[in-house]
Protein backbone atom coordinates (compact mmCIF):
# COMPACT_ATOMS: atom_id res chain seq x y z
CA UNK A 1 0.00 0.00 0.00
CA UNK A 2 1.36 3.39 -1.02
CA UNK A 3 2.01 5.86 1.79
CA UNK A 4 2.30 9.64 1.53
CA UNK A 5 4.31 10.92 4.47
CA UNK A 6 4.31 14.71 4.07
CA UNK A 7 3.22 17.62 1.92
CA UNK A 8 6.38 17.52 -0.23
CA UNK A 9 5.69 13.89 -1.14
CA UNK A 10 2.07 14.82 -1.87
CA UNK A 11 3.20 17.50 -4.32
CA UNK A 12 5.55 15.06 -6.07
CA UNK A 13 2.71 12.53 -6.27
CA UNK A 14 0.79 15.19 -8.20
CA UNK A 15 3.80 15.82 -10.43
CA UNK A 16 4.68 19.15 -8.85
CA UNK A 17 7.56 20.76 -7.03
CA UNK A 18 6.14 22.67 -4.09
CA UNK A 19 7.86 26.06 -3.89
CA UNK A 20 7.20 28.27 -0.88
CA UNK A 21 7.48 31.47 -2.88
CA UNK A 22 6.95 34.87 -1.23
CA UNK A 23 3.47 34.88 -2.79
CA UNK A 24 2.59 31.52 -1.22
CA UNK A 25 4.10 32.43 2.15
CA UNK A 26 2.05 35.64 2.20
CA UNK A 27 -1.08 33.60 1.40
CA UNK A 28 -0.41 31.09 4.17
CA UNK A 29 0.32 33.85 6.69
CA UNK A 30 -3.12 35.40 6.18
CA UNK A 31 -5.10 32.22 5.49
CA UNK A 32 -7.75 31.06 7.94
CA UNK A 33 -8.90 27.44 7.83
CA UNK A 34 -12.50 26.84 8.91
CA UNK A 35 -12.68 23.10 9.49
CA UNK A 36 -16.15 21.54 9.50
CA UNK A 37 -15.63 18.19 11.17
CA UNK A 38 -12.40 17.45 13.02
CA UNK A 39 -11.98 13.74 12.54
CA UNK A 40 -9.44 11.46 10.94
CA UNK A 41 -8.91 13.71 7.87
CA UNK A 42 -9.04 17.24 9.29
CA UNK A 43 -6.76 16.55 12.24
CA UNK A 44 -3.65 15.63 10.18
CA UNK A 45 -4.60 18.21 7.53
CA UNK A 46 -4.74 21.12 9.98
CA UNK A 47 -1.51 20.06 11.68
CA UNK A 48 0.26 19.91 8.31
CA UNK A 49 -1.11 23.35 7.43
CA UNK A 50 0.14 24.74 10.74
CA UNK A 51 3.58 23.25 10.06
CA UNK A 52 3.44 24.94 6.64
CA UNK A 53 2.81 28.40 8.08
CA UNK A 54 -0.97 28.76 8.54
CA UNK A 55 -1.63 30.56 11.80
CA UNK A 56 -5.43 30.91 12.01
CA UNK A 57 -7.94 28.11 12.48
CA UNK A 58 -11.59 27.72 13.43
CA UNK A 59 -12.48 24.13 14.35
CA UNK A 60 -16.17 23.14 14.41
CA UNK A 61 -17.24 19.70 15.59
CA UNK A 62 -19.74 18.80 18.34
CA UNK A 63 -18.29 15.36 19.10
CA UNK A 64 -15.96 13.93 21.71
CA UNK A 65 -13.40 11.22 21.10
CA UNK A 66 -14.54 7.72 22.04
CA UNK A 67 -12.65 4.51 22.61
CA UNK A 68 -13.31 3.61 18.97
CA UNK A 69 -11.63 6.85 17.87
CA UNK A 70 -8.23 5.59 19.02
CA UNK A 71 -8.16 3.19 16.09
CA UNK A 72 -8.36 5.89 13.44
CA UNK A 73 -7.80 9.40 14.72
CA UNK A 74 -6.65 10.07 18.29
CA UNK A 75 -4.45 8.99 21.19
CA UNK A 76 -5.80 7.08 24.17
CA UNK A 77 -5.42 10.10 26.46
CA UNK A 78 -7.77 12.09 24.18
CA UNK A 79 -10.78 9.83 24.83
CA UNK A 80 -13.68 11.67 26.45
CA UNK A 81 -12.51 15.11 25.33
CA UNK A 82 -14.00 17.32 22.64
CA UNK A 83 -12.18 16.80 19.36
CA UNK A 84 -11.79 20.51 18.70
CA UNK A 85 -10.31 21.20 22.14
CA UNK A 86 -7.63 18.55 21.60
CA UNK A 87 -7.02 19.99 18.14
CA UNK A 88 -6.68 23.52 19.51
CA UNK A 89 -3.98 22.40 21.94
CA UNK A 90 -2.03 20.56 19.26
CA UNK A 91 -2.25 23.44 16.77
CA UNK A 92 -1.31 26.00 19.44
CA UNK A 93 1.91 24.05 19.92
CA UNK A 94 2.76 25.10 16.33
CA UNK A 95 2.13 28.75 17.18
CA UNK A 96 -1.37 28.89 15.68
CA UNK A 97 -4.29 30.98 16.88
CA UNK A 98 -7.24 28.61 17.21
CA UNK A 99 -10.95 29.03 17.91
CA UNK A 100 -12.39 25.71 19.10
CA UNK A 101 -16.18 25.47 18.76
CA UNK A 102 -17.63 22.18 20.08
CA UNK A 103 -20.91 22.86 18.29
CA UNK A 104 -23.01 21.95 15.29
CA UNK A 105 -21.94 24.05 12.30
CA UNK A 106 -25.56 25.17 11.86
CA UNK A 107 -25.47 26.96 15.24
CA UNK A 108 -22.23 28.89 14.66
CA UNK A 109 -22.51 32.54 13.51
CA UNK A 110 -21.38 33.06 9.92
CA UNK A 111 -18.89 35.80 10.80
CA UNK A 112 -16.22 33.35 11.94
CA UNK A 113 -15.55 33.04 8.19
CA UNK A 114 -13.67 36.07 6.86
CA UNK A 115 -12.45 36.91 3.31
CA UNK A 116 -9.14 35.09 3.89
CA UNK A 117 -10.85 31.82 4.81
CA UNK A 118 -10.99 28.44 3.09
CA UNK A 119 -13.75 26.16 4.38
CA UNK A 120 -12.43 22.61 4.73
CA UNK A 121 -15.18 20.01 5.18
CA UNK A 122 -14.49 16.36 5.96
CA UNK A 123 -17.69 15.45 7.78
CA UNK A 124 -19.28 12.00 7.86
CA UNK A 125 -22.86 13.23 7.66
CA UNK A 126 -24.70 14.84 4.79
CA UNK A 127 -26.22 17.63 6.85
CA UNK A 128 -22.78 19.01 7.75
CA UNK A 129 -21.77 18.82 4.08
CA UNK A 130 -24.80 20.87 3.08
CA UNK A 131 -24.38 23.44 5.84
CA UNK A 132 -20.67 23.89 5.08
CA UNK A 133 -21.43 24.46 1.40
CA UNK A 134 -24.15 27.00 2.18
CA UNK A 135 -21.89 28.81 4.67
CA UNK A 136 -19.10 29.11 2.10
CA UNK A 137 -21.63 30.44 -0.44
CA UNK A 138 -22.99 33.06 1.96
CA UNK A 139 -19.49 34.26 2.86
CA UNK A 140 -18.10 33.88 -0.69
CA UNK A 141 -15.01 31.82 0.12
CA UNK A 142 -13.50 28.66 -1.42
CA UNK A 143 -14.63 25.22 -0.26
CA UNK A 144 -12.40 22.14 -0.14
CA UNK A 145 -14.23 18.85 0.42
CA UNK A 146 -12.22 15.75 1.32
CA UNK A 147 -13.64 12.22 1.48
CA UNK A 148 -12.40 8.65 1.80
CA UNK A 149 -13.89 5.22 1.19
CA UNK A 150 -12.06 2.69 3.40
CA UNK A 151 -13.42 -0.35 1.55
CA UNK A 152 -11.50 0.62 -1.59
CA UNK A 153 -8.64 2.67 -0.07
CA UNK A 154 -10.12 5.55 -2.07
CA UNK A 155 -9.36 9.28 -1.66
CA UNK A 156 -11.38 12.10 -3.20
CA UNK A 157 -10.86 15.87 -2.92
CA UNK A 158 -13.14 18.41 -4.58
CA UNK A 159 -12.54 22.17 -4.65
CA UNK A 160 -15.08 24.88 -5.40
CA UNK A 161 -14.49 28.55 -6.19
CA UNK A 162 -17.36 30.32 -4.44
CA UNK A 163 -15.71 33.74 -4.32
CA UNK A 164 -17.46 35.54 -7.14
CA UNK A 165 -20.28 34.68 -9.53
CA UNK A 166 -21.01 31.05 -8.66
CA UNK A 167 -22.03 28.58 -11.35
CA UNK A 168 -21.34 25.43 -9.34
CA UNK A 169 -21.30 24.40 -5.67
CA UNK A 170 -20.79 21.08 -3.93
CA UNK A 171 -24.54 20.40 -3.93
CA UNK A 172 -24.52 20.38 -7.74
CA UNK A 173 -23.03 16.89 -7.56
CA UNK A 174 -25.60 15.57 -5.08
CA UNK A 175 -28.51 13.47 -6.22
CA UNK A 176 -31.77 13.40 -4.30
CA UNK A 177 -30.75 10.02 -2.92
CA UNK A 178 -27.42 11.39 -1.73
CA UNK A 179 -29.08 14.37 -0.07
CA UNK A 180 -31.51 12.11 1.76
CA UNK A 181 -28.76 10.03 3.39
CA UNK A 182 -28.08 11.93 6.58
CA UNK A 183 -25.11 9.78 7.56
CA UNK A 184 -22.26 8.15 5.74
CA UNK A 185 -22.99 4.39 5.75
CA UNK A 186 -19.85 3.84 7.82
CA UNK A 187 -20.24 6.91 10.02
CA UNK A 188 -19.37 6.90 13.70
CA UNK A 189 -22.54 8.91 14.38
CA UNK A 190 -24.60 6.77 16.73
CA UNK A 191 -24.64 3.14 17.86
CA UNK A 192 -26.80 1.82 15.03
CA UNK A 193 -24.18 2.39 12.32
CA UNK A 194 -20.74 0.95 11.79
CA UNK A 195 -17.60 2.72 12.89
CA UNK A 196 -15.66 4.22 9.98
CA UNK A 197 -12.43 2.56 11.17
CA UNK A 198 -10.50 4.27 8.39
CA UNK A 199 -6.82 3.34 8.22
CA UNK A 200 -4.76 6.29 9.38
CA UNK A 201 -2.64 6.12 6.25
CA UNK A 202 -5.77 6.64 4.13
CA UNK A 203 -7.08 9.54 6.21
CA UNK A 204 -3.66 11.18 6.25
CA UNK A 205 -3.38 10.86 2.46
CA UNK A 206 -6.75 12.60 2.03
CA UNK A 207 -5.75 15.27 4.52
CA UNK A 208 -2.46 15.99 2.75
CA UNK A 209 -4.16 16.33 -0.63
CA UNK A 210 -6.55 18.83 0.96
CA UNK A 211 -3.51 20.65 2.39
CA UNK A 212 -1.91 20.90 -1.06
CA UNK A 213 -5.17 22.30 -2.44
CA UNK A 214 -5.45 24.90 0.33
CA UNK A 215 -1.84 25.97 -0.18
CA UNK A 216 -2.08 26.29 -3.95
CA UNK A 217 -5.38 28.19 -3.96
CA UNK A 218 -3.43 31.32 -3.04
CA UNK A 219 -1.48 31.28 -6.31
CA UNK A 220 -3.60 31.94 -9.43
CA UNK A 221 -1.45 29.72 -11.65
CA UNK A 222 -2.01 26.65 -9.47
CA UNK A 223 -5.49 27.45 -8.14
CA UNK A 224 -7.08 26.73 -11.51
CA UNK A 225 -5.91 23.13 -11.41
CA UNK A 226 -8.07 22.62 -8.30
CA UNK A 227 -11.19 24.71 -8.77
CA UNK A 228 -14.12 22.84 -10.30
CA UNK A 229 -12.30 19.52 -10.27
CA UNK A 230 -12.24 16.28 -8.33
CA UNK A 231 -8.84 14.70 -7.73
CA UNK A 232 -9.10 11.05 -6.81
CA UNK A 233 -6.97 7.97 -6.42
CA UNK A 234 -6.67 4.64 -4.65
CA UNK A 235 -3.63 4.01 -2.51
CA UNK A 236 -2.43 1.37 -4.96
CA UNK A 237 -2.50 3.87 -7.84
CA UNK A 238 0.69 5.39 -9.15
CA UNK A 239 -0.90 8.71 -9.99
CA UNK A 240 -4.09 10.63 -9.24
CA UNK A 241 -6.90 11.20 -11.73
CA UNK A 242 -8.50 14.59 -12.31
CA UNK A 243 -12.18 14.84 -13.22
CA UNK A 244 -13.92 18.02 -14.28
CA UNK A 245 -17.06 18.74 -12.23
CA UNK A 246 -20.16 20.05 -13.94
CA UNK A 247 -22.78 22.51 -12.67
CA UNK A 248 -26.34 21.35 -12.21
CA UNK A 249 -29.25 23.17 -13.80
CA UNK A 250 -31.49 21.90 -11.00
CA UNK A 251 -29.22 22.42 -7.97
CA UNK A 252 -31.36 22.93 -4.89
CA UNK A 253 -28.89 25.37 -3.37
CA UNK A 254 -29.29 29.08 -4.02
CA UNK A 255 -25.97 30.11 -5.57
CA UNK A 256 -26.53 33.86 -5.16
CA UNK A 257 -27.17 33.73 -1.40
CA UNK A 258 -24.11 35.80 -0.43
CA UNK A 259 -24.37 38.44 2.27
CA UNK A 260 -24.33 41.72 0.29
CA UNK A 261 -22.03 44.68 1.08
CA UNK A 262 -20.49 42.81 4.00
CA UNK A 263 -18.62 44.85 6.61
CA UNK A 264 -16.80 43.70 9.74
CA UNK A 265 -17.30 45.91 12.79
CA UNK A 266 -14.85 45.90 15.72
CA UNK A 267 -17.52 46.80 18.29
CA UNK A 268 -18.99 44.00 20.39
CA UNK A 269 -22.74 43.24 20.50
CA UNK A 270 -22.75 45.05 23.85
CA UNK A 271 -21.68 48.25 22.04
CA UNK A 272 -23.89 48.09 18.94
CA UNK A 273 -27.65 48.70 18.66
CA UNK A 274 -30.10 47.93 15.89
CA UNK A 275 -30.81 51.65 15.64
CA UNK A 276 -27.12 52.29 15.12
CA UNK A 277 -26.97 49.77 12.30
CA UNK A 278 -30.04 51.32 10.68
CA UNK A 279 -28.29 54.69 10.72
CA UNK A 280 -25.14 53.19 9.24
CA UNK A 281 -27.24 51.64 6.47
CA UNK A 282 -29.17 54.90 6.01
CA UNK A 283 -32.37 52.90 6.49
CA UNK A 284 -35.71 53.63 8.14
CA UNK A 285 -38.36 51.58 9.89
CA UNK A 286 -39.58 50.29 6.53
CA UNK A 287 -36.40 48.23 6.26
CA UNK A 288 -36.17 44.48 6.76
CA UNK A 289 -33.70 42.67 9.01
CA UNK A 290 -32.16 39.30 8.09
CA UNK A 291 -29.95 37.33 10.48
CA UNK A 292 -27.57 34.41 10.12
CA UNK A 293 -29.62 32.62 12.77
CA UNK A 294 -33.33 32.82 13.51
CA UNK A 295 -35.01 34.98 16.11
CA UNK A 296 -38.28 34.55 17.98
CA UNK A 297 -40.89 37.16 18.80
CA UNK A 298 -42.74 35.03 21.36
CA UNK A 299 -41.81 32.38 23.94
CA UNK A 300 -43.88 29.92 25.95
CA UNK A 301 -43.02 28.24 29.27
CA UNK A 302 -42.87 24.46 29.05
CA UNK A 303 -44.20 24.19 32.63
CA UNK A 304 -46.83 26.89 33.29
CA UNK A 305 -47.53 27.46 29.55
CA UNK A 306 -47.49 31.21 29.99
CA UNK A 307 -46.47 33.21 26.92
CA UNK A 308 -44.31 36.30 26.68
CA UNK A 309 -43.71 38.74 23.85
CA UNK A 310 -39.97 39.09 23.42
CA UNK A 311 -37.17 39.25 20.88
CA UNK A 312 -34.49 36.59 21.21
CA UNK A 313 -31.85 35.46 18.75
CA UNK A 314 -31.81 31.66 18.50
CA UNK A 315 -28.90 29.32 18.05
CA UNK A 316 -31.41 26.48 17.72
CA UNK A 317 -35.18 26.68 17.27
CA UNK A 318 -35.79 23.92 19.83
CA UNK A 319 -33.43 25.22 22.54
CA UNK A 320 -34.72 27.26 25.53
CA UNK A 321 -33.96 30.98 25.56
CA UNK A 322 -34.04 31.33 29.34
CA UNK A 323 -35.84 30.42 32.56
CA UNK A 324 -39.45 31.23 33.47
CA UNK A 325 -40.32 32.66 36.90
CA UNK A 326 -42.11 29.39 37.69
CA UNK A 327 -38.87 27.45 37.21
CA UNK A 328 -39.74 26.16 33.76
CA UNK A 329 -37.99 26.87 30.49
CA UNK A 330 -38.98 29.54 27.99
CA UNK A 331 -39.19 27.93 24.56
CA UNK A 332 -39.56 29.61 21.14
CA UNK A 333 -43.13 29.48 19.87
CA UNK A 334 -43.47 27.63 16.54
CA UNK A 335 -44.39 29.87 13.60
CA UNK A 336 -43.18 32.87 15.59
CA UNK A 337 -39.55 32.37 14.65
CA UNK A 338 -38.02 34.25 11.74
CA UNK A 339 -34.77 34.69 9.87
CA UNK A 340 -36.14 37.80 8.16
CA UNK A 341 -38.43 40.28 9.89
CA UNK A 342 -39.59 43.88 9.26
CA UNK A 343 -37.62 46.30 11.41
CA UNK A 344 -40.83 48.07 12.47
CA UNK A 345 -41.76 44.96 14.48
CA UNK A 346 -38.56 45.42 16.49
CA UNK A 347 -39.05 49.09 17.32
CA UNK A 348 -39.09 48.46 21.10
CA UNK A 349 -35.51 47.18 21.05
CA UNK A 350 -33.95 49.66 18.59
CA UNK A 351 -31.84 51.27 21.29
CA UNK A 352 -30.97 48.13 23.22
CA UNK A 353 -27.52 46.59 22.75
CA UNK A 354 -27.64 43.64 20.38
CA UNK A 355 -26.34 41.44 23.21
CA UNK A 356 -29.46 42.22 25.26
CA UNK A 357 -31.55 40.12 22.89
CA UNK A 358 -29.00 37.38 22.39
CA UNK A 359 -26.80 38.42 19.48
CA UNK A 360 -23.37 36.78 19.78
CA UNK A 361 -20.01 38.04 18.47
CA UNK A 362 -19.45 37.25 14.79
CA UNK A 363 -23.17 37.27 14.06
CA UNK A 364 -24.22 38.63 10.66
CA UNK A 365 -27.13 41.07 10.30
CA UNK A 366 -28.41 42.30 6.94
CA UNK A 367 -30.53 45.43 6.53
CA UNK A 368 -32.52 45.87 3.33
CA UNK A 369 -34.06 49.25 2.57
CA UNK A 370 -35.56 50.05 -0.81
CA UNK A 371 -33.02 48.72 -3.36
CA UNK A 372 -29.94 48.90 -1.14
CA UNK A 373 -28.69 46.14 1.17
CA UNK A 374 -25.99 46.29 3.83
CA UNK A 375 -24.64 43.44 5.96
CA UNK A 376 -22.64 43.69 9.17
CA UNK A 377 -20.53 41.25 11.19
CA UNK A 378 -20.38 42.50 14.78
CA UNK A 379 -17.78 41.92 17.46
CA UNK A 380 -14.78 40.94 15.33
CA UNK A 381 -12.30 43.38 16.85
CA UNK A 382 -11.42 44.83 13.45
CA UNK A 383 -12.91 46.83 10.61
CA UNK A 384 -12.89 45.49 7.06
CA UNK A 385 -15.30 45.49 4.16
CA UNK A 386 -16.09 43.08 1.35
CA UNK A 387 -18.13 45.25 -0.97
CA UNK A 388 -20.67 43.85 -3.40
CA UNK A 389 -23.11 45.57 -5.68
CA UNK A 390 -26.29 45.70 -3.61
CA UNK A 391 -28.55 45.22 -6.63
CA UNK A 392 -26.80 42.37 -8.44
CA UNK A 393 -24.85 40.68 -5.62
CA UNK A 394 -21.66 40.41 -7.68
CA UNK A 395 -18.24 41.34 -6.36
CA UNK A 396 -16.82 44.59 -7.60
Amino acid sequence: MMQIANISETARFFGRNLHFTPEMRAWLATLRIYAVGYGSIARPACEALAEGGVRRFVLVDPKKYTERSVQSQCDSEDVGRFKVEVGAERLAAHGAEVVALPADVGTVPDGWVDPSTVVLVSADNRRADLLANQLALRMRVPLVKANIEPRFDFVSVRTYNLRHHVEMCSECQMSDAARSRQRHPRSCDGPEVRHTAAPRVLSRAAGLVAVLACMELGVPETAQSWFGRQWQFMLEDRRPVSLELTPSAVCRCEHDSAWPNLEWLPQSPEEVTLGGLLRMADASDVAELRLCQQLTLEVCCDRCHGTEQTVRWLQHVSAPVGPCQCGGRLMPVPFRTYREVPVERLHAIHDQPLAAWGILPHAVLQITSHECRRSFVVGTGRTTSQRTDCRQGAFS
